[in-house]
Order: C-alpha cells, then structure tokens, then sequence
C-alpha cells in the first residue's frame, strides 16, 4: 500500500523529534502530491546536509498553501461525508458542528466546509423537518419539539416560526391516548384498584405530558370525552 502522510506529520517537519525514517516519507509524499507548489524540487535522497533546505521548502508551501493542504487531506473526505449526512434529511448548523468537531483535526476545515455546505445545512429548513415530523406519525406535543430543537442549536425565533404552523393538538393527542388506551386500561383492570377511573385519567395524564403536550391541552382533551 502506498504511504500516505498525515497533514500533522507535514506540519511537524521541522521537528527535532521527528524519525528520520519517516521525514523520509514525508518528503517523498511532499514530492508527490505537491510537486507543483515547490519552488525546487525536493531531492530523493534526504541526508543531514541537505534536511535543513527540504524542512524549510516544504514549511514555505504548508505556510503558502495550506487551505489546498487541509482540503486535500480531511476537507474533501469530510466534506463527502457531510453530503451524506444531509442527503438522508436535513441538519442543523450545530449537529453538522458537532459531527466535525469529532473528526477534524482543525477549525480551518470547519471553516472550509461550512463555506461549501452554506446552502445545503440551514436551521430554519432542519425545523420545519422536525417539527412536521414530530407532529404526523407518533405526534408529539410542542413542548417536547421545542425541546429538542433547542438542543440541536436552533434559535428560539426559528423554533416560534416553525411552531407556528397550524396544528390540529387535540387529534395529535387523541391519537396518543387511543394508543396507549386499552394497554393501560388492561393492567390498572388486572391490579385490582379501588378507583380504576381515577387512576387510569392519572396515568394517561402522565402519559400524554411525556410527550410534550401542555397540561392544559391535556385536560381541555379529557373534556372533549365522555368516558373519562
């Protein structure tokens, strides 16, 4: 396999601590992949008369070049990785952060990709995602998507607006408390209890609250029924 030299072995060429064994690598990958940028070519054989010249010339083209360095050895694979991840549906600035802040060994990479993701990763179209997502299948209350969104680093404006479409609560919450009905209907049955009424509204209540809506759209709910 061939030698690939790492962008931190680059940056540390002029190291005393530096292997002699792999300063020879490095140069020889230096020749290869930046040949262009040198202003001399670099010699095949490294010895200690000639070390000092090479570390110098290759320091001139990490200090010249290193945008071109840092996108040739993470920002191109990072970048690729990122349009995976938004291509499976949308992400927030910070989640797209996070992800980086893992992998990239510098913020200049960060830099570099957020500058070509611009268009692609946007808060208010990851939101709007979100919270429609939240609210058709398993619905959730806005409390527990405001919650959530708040933690993927989106803004307290963007969140209002995205919260704002129209939203039929009183649905999302029947749904939920048909789901969870007969199981709990069932076990409350089977424990025996002297006020089965009682306790199934509480545990419904405590159900329906887990899933972010408001006490006062849960109660307004339990008022719309007639078992309950």
């Amino acid at each position: 396999m061939r030698y690939i030299a790492k962008k931190s072995e680059i940056l540390q060429v002029g190291d005393a601590r530096f292997k002699q064994n792999r300063f020879r690598k490095v140069v020889g990958y230096v020749s290869y992949a930046y040949g262009t940028l040198l202003q001399n070519p670099l010699p095949k054989r490294v010895t200690p008369d000639n070390q000092q010249d090479i570390i110098q010339e290759i320091e001139t083209v990490v200090h010249d070049h290193l945008d071109d360095i840092v996108w040739f050895y993470e920002g191109g694979y990072l970048y690729n990785r990122c349009l995976r991840l938004v291509s499976i549906r949308p992400r927030s600035i910070k989640e797209i952060n996070d992800f980086l802040a893992r992998l990239a060994d510098n913020e200049r990479t960060v830099q570099l990709i957020f500058e070509r993701l611009s268009e692609l990763v946007d808060d208010k179209v990851y939101a709007e995602y979100i919270v429609q997502k939240e609210r058709s299948h398993n619905p959730k209350g806005d409390r527990l998507i405001r919650q959530k969104l708040k933690e993927k680093g989106v803004d307290e404006d963007i969140i209002q607006k995205a919260l704002s479409e129209e939203y039929d609560v009183h649905n999302a919450i029947r749904k939920q408390y048909e789901k969870k009905h007969d199981s709990m209907l069932a076990r409350i049955q089977k424990k025996g209890s002297s006020n089965k009424k009682r306790e199934f509204k509480a545990k419904m209540r405590s159900y329906l609250f887990s899933k972010g809506f408001s006490l006062v759209e849960i109660d307004e709910f339990f008022d719309t029924i007639d078992n309950i």
